[in-house]
Order: C-alpha cells, then sequence, then structure tokens
C-alpha cells in the first residue's frame, strides 16, 4: 500500500513537474531558434498553418471594428475598405508567416556584425491560461509605450507549439 501511493505520488509530482515545465522549455526552444535563424525548428516548434489562420481572423475581426465608424459615416467607402482590407492581409499573412520570414524578423536586430541579438531589454511573462494553452506575453522594458506582444502554445499530445501572435502594434500604427 505504501509502495502504490509513493508511486502516485511520485506521478502526480512527475506529472505537475512537465505542465509547469514543459511549455516553458518550448518557449525557449521558440526564441533560441529564431534568434539563431534556425528555420527547421522553428517549423517544428510553430504550427505555421494555424499561426496564418489565427492571424488572418484576428486582422478581419480588427478591420472590421475600424472600419464600423466609416461605415456609418460613409458607407461606400467603408464597404470598399472593409472589402479590401480583408484579402490584402490574407495575402501578406501568406507570404510572411513562414520560417523564413519568422528568422529573417528576430534577426532583424543583429549587431553590424551579424552577432546574436540581445533581448535582454525584452521582459517575458509566461502562464498557463488552460490545460492545452499557454501565452507568452513579451514587453519591452525601455519603451513603456510599446504595445506587448503576445505568442500562444497550443498542446498537441506532449508536444507545445505556437498557434497564435498577436500584438495591438500589428494595427495600431
Amino acid at each position: 500500500m505504501k509502495r502504490t501511493t509513493f508511486l502516485s505520488v511520485l506521478l502526480l509530482v512527475g506529472a505537475g513537474g512537465w505542465y509547469y515545465w514543459a511549455p516553458r522549455a518550448a518557449a525557449d526552444r521558440l526564441r533560441e531558434a529564431a534568434l539563431a535563424g534556425d528555420e527547421r525548428t522553428l517549423e517544428r516548434l510553430v504550427d505555421f498553418p494555424r499561426v496564418r489562420q489565427n492571424l488572418k481572423a484576428d486582422l478581419r475581426a480588427e478591420f472590421a471594428e475600424q472600419a464600423d465608424p466609416v461605415l456609418r459615416d460613409h458607407p461606400l467607402i467603408g464597404a470598399v475598405a472593409a472589402g479590401l482590407g480583408g484579402p490584402i492581409a490574407d495575402g501578406a499573412v501568406e507570404r510572411l508567416v513562414t520560417p523564413s520570414a519568422f528568422a529573417a524578423l528576430a534577426r532583424w536586430g543583429q549587431d553590424e556584425q551579424g552577432g546574436p541579438v540581445d533581448d535582454s531589454d525584452v521582459a517575458y511573462r509566461m502562464r498557463n491560461t488552460g490545460l492545452s494553452e499557454f501565452v507568452v506575453t513579451a514587453r519591452s522594458r525601455h519603451d513603456r509605450d510599446a504595445e506587448p506582444v503576445t505568442f500562444t502554445f497550443g498542446r498537441s499530445g506532449l508536444q507545445w507549439r505556437l498557434v497564435r501572435v498577436w500584438s495591438d502594434e500589428f494595427t495600431h500604427r
């Protein structure tokens, strides 16, 4: 009986440790792969079809929200803008949400000698938001006006993959 209780407690502690550690390790691997420009690892850690699908939906919702006042005041102009905004955003998302683009964005901050990006001015906040969802919020430590970027990871079996990226900076600048 004692052995069964001990093994049950050990199993629960192990599962709890995995639940806490695994998504954080996936987020760290994603950050390292992006900074290193490792496209193969990015392909394993990012569910690109879901990221594209979610980003398109988020952008369309944001465009609809921004177009609403224009539609009321200028129905024709608002309808044209709303009609064009979605397809243009969809095309951009299809072309830009790729492993090479993720790697290029991370390398954008490299120094002139091609050295690694220093992300020490970025503060990360990590939290579980459900049994199969984990969110990382990245915010500049120095620019308080900059909007945070939110990275949402989803669990598929025992693996955690990036499924959504969002920042209000995408639409408000």
